[in-house]
């Protein structure tokens, strides 16, 4: 009894091998020209990955400091527990001119959110924050990680 196998190579390509195919027609028991089987479609499926998703999600302001502070609150909307990386905020500040800030987020749970202290906020002023923004982890999107600018205004 001969089997025929079928091996998938790569999406959209199946080989399909008939095994003593070729020795059967030489061999005569199979006429030339027959089918010896028909191919068997195989469907794959692109494996499961769970990863991170982190995004910026806002700003927020806290006068519970000595001087008011701006925090930006960070998410992991993915599935996945994100290991800590950067913030990065940049913008000005009608008050305090030029804002650049570099801040470490710890790793999150999936579905946590933590707000990152970035510095002392005064008055009227344009921000915008980039988590991961060296691209160190591999997240189910990439494009929230970015806010934008954000214009607002510290209040004591």
């Amino acid at each position: 009894m001969r089997r025929n196998r079928v091996f998938s190579i790569m999406a959209g390509i199946v080989v399909f091998v008939a095994l003593g195919a070729i020795q059967a027609r030489a061999e005569g028991l199979v006429p030339a020209g027959t089918v010896i089987a028909e191919p068997v479609p195989v469907q794959l499926q692109q494996p499961i990955v769970h990863l991170p998703d982190l995004e910026i999600t806002g700003f927020v302001t806290s006068p519970s400091f000595l001087f008011p502070a701006l925090g930006v609150v960070v998410r992991n909307s993915g599935v996945a527990a994100s290991p800590s990386t950067s913030v990065v905020v940049h913008g000005s500040s009608s008050s305090l001119g030029a804002i650049s800030s570099t801040r470490v987020v710890s790793s999150l749970a999936p579905g946590e959110t933590r707000t990152v202290w970035v510095g002392q906020c005064f008055g009227e002023l344009w921000v915008q924050a980039v988590v991961d923004p060296d691209h160190m982890i591999w997240e189910s999107n990439e494009s929230n990680n970015d806010s934008g600018w954000v214009h607002g205004k510290c209040i004591f």
